[in-house]
């Protein structure tokens, strides 16, 4: 009988491939233009962490894609989403507070509790 050690994580790999400076100049940085080009159309960059690669990428990734669209787009073009406004009409600086932990979540915000259609 022999001994399999499963004790490895992935973790360093992903970072590596979606921290690579040749295909992703200033990684650490927030800039969701680098997805886009001088023109203003989307890249070709097909690779998404959250539905793998390869042979074992996920096969309802598209379809997954395209609800996620719909629903993001049906949501903004149905609400008007903006920050919530003090009793003298000003607008409430927003500071955000995050859950620390393996899931992250909004900890509280302010809304105005008002729907504009």
């Amino acid at each position: 009988m022999f001994k399999l050690n499963l004790d490895f994580s992935n973790d360093e790999t992903i970072r590596a491939m979606s921290h690579d400076e040749n295909k992703y100049p200033s990684p650490d940085a927030f800039k969701p233009e680098r997805f886009l080009r001088e023109d203003g159309s989307l890249t070709s960059d097909t690779m998404s962490l959250a539905f793998g690669w390869g042979r074992r990428a996920c096969v309802g990734r598209h379809v997954a894609d395209a609800s996620l669209w719909i629903a993001i787009t049906s949501f903004l073009a149905t609400f008007s989403v903006h920050k919530a406004l003090d009793e003298h009409g000003k607008e409430i600086p927003v500071v955000p507070k995050f859950s620390v932990g393996l899931a992250m979540f909004v900890d509280s915000f302010l809304s105005s509790g008002v729907v504009h259609l």
